[in-house]
């Protein structure tokens, strides 16, 4: 048995996309393709497979906003995945980065390995420093597993069992809708901080991208009043902003530029001509 969402009910809670609410939306939307059974199956321990869901969360990602490929601008996102991944001996096609025309400044990891950018956060970079501090963070989610454990412990399992015995159907969407509002732990978000941190340093990076990042959006914050997605869904940002730029102060300043910032300036020119 198939059940479904409206277009116009998914467009609603899709606007309303953070980093939680981007996963449960995903999540959402893969369930409204498979049967009932088969998508508890997916979720049950030991039989979830990560790699199947993560292709039908970005099924999802993809009928909201729209990928944005040309040759320059998957040159250079593979060029800053790689650096992650050489830098720290990560196979070279481990991760799948994927930007979407979406002005929200927002990113998210799902399972699969998959990580989503939104085109309105790299319009917010000055340089590729803050963007790689954000890959970085994300994959560190993705490599400490966060975003199942999220599942897991948040209790969606249960309660998309729970949904099933009753008839699936609405009772799972319900179900799932309930847990729209969680976001990642405070223990997880710092350990995503310094597992992300490290990468960075590793690959030879100057790590202090996502303290300057995170810094020019609660500027923004305070003076428009508007809180972005990506920053509500992280507490304690001053602190943690803190935190990076401490452990920032005692390296040595050997860093390798990934990229000129003339480059960096027309990877951001080429990505408005690839809308």
């Amino acid at each position: 048995m198939f059940w479904f969402v409206k277009k116009v009910e998914m467009k609603t809670f899709l606007l309303r996309f953070g980093i939680t609410l981007s996963v449960l939306t995903a999540m959402w939307f893969a369930f409204s393709r498979i049967p009932a059974k088969q998508s508890f199956q997916y979720l049950a321990k030991g039989n979830f497979d990560e790699e199947k869901f993560g292709e039908l969360a970005m099924d999802a990602v993809f009928m909201e906003s729209e990928e944005l490929k040309s040759d320059s601008v998957d040159f250079v996102m593979n060029k800053m995945v790689n650096r992650l991944s050489e830098g720290n001996l990560f196979s070279s096609n481990k991760f799948h980065i994927h930007v979407v025309n979406n002005n929200e400044v927002n990113a998210f990891a799902l399972p699969g390995n998959h990580v989503v950018v939104h085109s309105g956060l790299i319009y917010m970079c000055d340089n590729p420093e803050e963007l790689l501090g954000v890959l970085a963070h994300e994959i560190a989610h993705l490599e400490k597993r966060h975003v199942y454990e999220r599942m897991r412990t948040e209790g969606l399992i249960t309660l998309i069992e729970g949904a099933v015995a009753q008839g699936g159907g609405a009772t799972v969407a319900t179900a799932v809708g309930e847990l729209a509002g969680l976001a990642f732990s405070r223990d997880q978000e710092n350990e995503a901080d310094e597992v992300g941190f490290t990468f960075l340093t590793n690959s030879n990076i100057r790590p202090n991208g996502m303290a300057t990042l995170f810094r020019k959006m609660k500027e923004d914050s305070d003076m428009s009043g508007y809180i972005p997605e990506f920053m509500s869904t992280h507490p304690e940002l001053e602190s943690r902003a803190l935190n990076i730029e401490s452990k920032c102060a005692g390296l040595s300043n050997t860093f390798v530029p990934v990229m000129t910032q003339e480059e960096w300036e027309n990877f951001q020119v080429n990505l408005r001509l690839a809308l």
